[in-house]
């Protein structure tokens, strides 16, 4: 964002650089992750959709609704 608003390439470059590996963390943190087990449910889902995180609004659907059916 300071890169946007300041028009620096190099501080908007590191910005990406710095989201991408942020996904990439949380994508293999997630990746062992047992829904059933470790889910939030719907908070979690709120919560993804609050910060424009895809990967976290799904699991949080998926362990709501494997709640719901126990």
């Amino acid at each position: 964002m300071i890169g946007s608003v300041t028009g620096s390439k190099a501080w908007a470059d590191s910005g990406a650089h710095d989201k991408a590996q942020g996904i990439q963390e949380m994508k293999d943190a997630s990746a062992s992750r047992d829904p059933q087990k470790q889910g939030m449910g719907r908070a979690e889902e709120i919560a993804g959709k609050m910060t424009g995180c895809v990967g976290m609004e799904e699991e949080g659907r998926e362990s709501k609704n494997i709640t719901k059916n126990k």
